[in-house]
């Protein structure tokens, strides 16, 4: 199974299973995870030797993927987490925080498919500084996200779990 397969099965099963709110922050992490060591294989190899045929499909599948994990978070893991918290204030700020930070991923992720359906045409990128530069700065940002994420939440998650 190719890494993109994985990430693909990963956010179907994410759904279907249910998991409690710990293991599914867990499991959405681990995907981004995943994502963010493909776009870093992807950056090291520029800038003629990346797979044109894996960056051609994640220009399709990277904005709905992390939509779709955003969505999970938004709707699943941030109302369990409200729930669960007796200082509502503090993890309500944080979850503001944590929602913007997924829209402005989500902007990357736009601008990345672009960067990504280029690569799959094409063998150089035009700027290659450029192009490695905006995966880094991607996968930098998403990992940082999670990681805060994963220290913030994963306490009050495993609270009546």
């Amino acid at each position: 199974m190719s890494a993109l397969e994985f990430l693909k099965k990963g956010a179907k099963s994410l759904e279907a299973s249910e998991p409690d709110p710990a293991t599914a922050l867990a499991m959405v992490h681990d995907l981004q995870m995943e994502l963010c060591d493909i776009l870093e294989t992807i950056a090291d190899l520029l800038p003629d030797r990346h797979d044109r045929r894996q960056c051609a499909e994640l220009s399709q599948t990277l904005v709905p993927l992390i939509t779709r994990l955003h969505r999970f978070e938004d709707d699943v893991l941030f109302s369990s987490a409200l729930q669960r918290s007796s200082v509502a204030e503090p993890v309500s700020r944080a979850i503001k925080r944590f929602r913007g930070e997924h829209s402005e991923d989500e902007f990357r992720m736009e601008e990345l498919s672009e960067l990504l359906r280029e690569l799959g045409r094409e063998r150089q990128p035009e700027n290659p500084e450029a192009a490695g530069y905006l995966l880094r700065s991607v996968f930098e940002a998403v990992r940082r996200h999670c990681a805060y994420e994963r220290e913030y939440l994963s306490s009050l998650l495993e609270e009546g779990s």
